[in-house]
């Protein structure tokens, strides 16, 4: 196995005093845990449990989590569950977010200091992105510059799509995908293309949140402002974003002109005829979809309600794997659009959950059938029925 700066156990963790496992500073990067290994104690303090994921053999969930350590703060690990609720184990620690291939037999996580890594479900095969990358002067030291999430693996999970903060100099950035500050250099946002199986990696176009379409041969992004033939904007219009799409060779960009101010998700239907995408401004967002032949958009939501704080409840949205339905979170509940009974000119809008606060919350995860659900509330991991009904805990804190 190549090691590359993160020490892979293959044996049990001792447990100190009932409290989480400790690292020095020499082990401040997460480490593979193997199945085999006894699982920690839930409930040692104040938990989140969060981004459940429905793994490809749809039998096993993985999602996050991070506490407060009795002894050294902040703790984060990945863990894995059966969709039964048994066999709860360990599988990374000191990893807080984790993003899957569609096989579910790979991951990408974050470690410290804006760093990533890969890593095969059975541990093998761990890499850093960064030895990937032909050009890492792009990854000067800098507390800002580095791996920002938004790591998509393509459908056959051969590659690997993600978002690097790289320091440009101001008047060379592309005003599509940069962060606007008063120094010389700027921050800005470049969609990368890791191709796994070649082991190499190049800068694929200035923009964020990078989704694939179902062929592999697209990219639908977001990108600051205008990108295609445009002039570029005051500085102070940074915040404006809209839907862009480029094939993965760099060429035939498009922008559609819809807004995606604030919003965080993007999703194709399965044909690749569609596109569907959030925009927030000053309001909770609301849900849209175009269709790529003629650019014909339309909303999906009338979500006009302005949030008392942001990310009140909440917010972000999921499309089912048969591109009939969507569920998404508002207000601290999961609500569900059926996409083809319309009612009042809109999808049909269900709700599936009954919160009695507003605890943000996000609309989890579709099973790979689409017939259950997973997603987050409070400090535990629930799993529920398409239409609402069967809901039951996966994880519990001890004192449940």
């Amino acid at each position: 196995m190549k090691k590359t700066g993160f020490m892979v156990l293959l044996v049990g963790l001792t447990m100190l005093n009932n409290d989480i496992p400790l690292f020095g500073a020499e082990d401040s990067l997460p480490k593979f845990v193997s199945f085999a290994q006894k699982k920690m104690p839930l409930g040692l303090g104040e938990e989140n449990h969060n981004s459940p994921i429905w793994l490809g053999d749809g039998k096993t969930i993985a999602f996050g989590i991070r506490w407060l350590s009795k002894s050294s703060g902040t703790e984060d690990a990945i863990y894995l569950i059966n969709v039964d609720g048994t066999n709860l184990r360990e599988f990374l620690i000191g990893a807080h977010t984790h993003y899957w291939s569609n096989d579910g037999k790979k991951l990408v996580f974050e470690g410290l200091h804006l760093s990533a890594s890969i890593i095969n479900i059975d541990g093998t095969n761990l890499c850093e992105l960064k030895d990937l990358m032909t050009d890492k002067g792009v990854l000067k030291p800098s507390p800002r510059v580095g791996f920002r999430g938004d790591f998509r693996f393509s459908p056959d999970g051969n590659k690997l799509a993600t978002v690097i903060n790289v320091s440009v100099d101001k008047k060379q950035a592309s005003h599509q995908g940069a962060y606007i500050g008063q120094m010389e250099d700027v921050i800005e946002r470049q969609i990368w293309i890791f191709d796994l199986t070649s082991k190499s990696a190049g800068k694929l176009i200035a923009g964020f949140n990078p989704v694939w379409s179902p062929d592999g041969k697209r990219i639908a992004f977001r990108a600051e402002n205008n990108v295609a033939n445009q002039p570029k904007p005051k500085w102070e219009e940074y915040d404006k974003s809209e839907l862009c799409l480029i094939d993965t060779d760099g060429k035939n960009l498009r922008n559609f002109g819809a807004a995606t101010d604030g919003g965080q998700r993007i999703a194709w239907s399965p044909d690749g005829k569609m596109i569907y995408y959030e925009t927030k401004g000053n309001i909770w967002p609301n849900i849209w979809v175009i269709n790529l032949l003629n650019k014909e958009k339309r909303c999906l939501t009338s979500i006009n309600k302005q949030p008392e704080y942001d990310n009140q409840g909440g917010e972000g949205f999921i499309l089912s794997p048969n591109g009939k339905e969507i569920v998404f979170a508002r207000e601290g509940d999961i609500w569900k659009l059926n996409l083809t009974s319309i009612e009042n000119g809109l999808p049909r809008k269900t709700q599936l959950t009954n919160s009695p606060d507003l605890q943000w919350t996000n609309p989890g995860c579709w099973s790979p059938d689409g017939r259950k659900i997973v997603f987050p509330r409070r400090c535990e991991i629930r799993i529920m029925n398409s239409d609402g009904s069967g809901q039951k805990k996966l994880t519990f804190l001890k004192n449940d």
